[in-house]
């Protein structure tokens, strides 16, 4: 998990805000290079439970070593979807019961197609827009759960922040 997703802008103009993804977390699926929308469960498991590696990933991103994991749910993608557009930039914050002592200060905002000179870090209110094949999908299911899609074109990564 990178953080709460507190927002989604659209290629439109449009803007999902803090209200409209309330209990929406973002995070990364490693093996398959995917950013997912998911929702957190109520109960907690210990850190010792995580692989090896799952703990080596969160003291690398977040700069601290995990000392509880809080477990997510998270579908895939059904057959049966409503494209809403393409993500220009999310922005998301590291909940304070996430140890992550660098990042926690900060609001992350990513616009796809950056990779470092714009918009991480505290949000600037400043916006530059990228050709449309770095965005990727949103799409939405009939019950209004959210889901990210890699479209062709698209190199992002997520490494120390999301990289492409």
């Amino acid at each position: 998990m990178l953080g709460a997703l507190d927002e989604l802008e659209l290629e439109s103009g449009e803007v999902f805000g803090k209200a409209d993804l309330r209990g929406c977390y973002l995070g990364w699926v490693h093996a398959r290079k995917e950013l997912i929308v998911v929702h957190k469960r109520i109960r907690d498991v210990p850190a010792a439970s995580l692989s090896a590696n799952t703990r080596k990933k969160h003291s690398t991103f977040h700069d601290a070593a995990p000392s509880r994991a809080t477990q997510f749910d998270w579908d895939p993608k059904p057959a049966n979807t409503r494209d809403l557009g393409r993500i220009r930039a999310l922005t998301y914050s590291i909940p304070k019961a996430l140890r992550s002592p660098e990042k926690a200060k900060f609001r992350w905002h990513h616009a796809f197609g950056d990779h470092g000179e714009h918009g991480h870090g505290p949000t600037s209110g400043k916006k530059k827009s990228y050709p449309a094949h770095f965005m990727p999908g949103l799409s939405e299911d009939s019950r209004g759960n959210l889901y990210i899609v890699r479209k062709p074109g698209n190199k992002f990564d997520v490494r120390d922040w999301i990289w492409w």
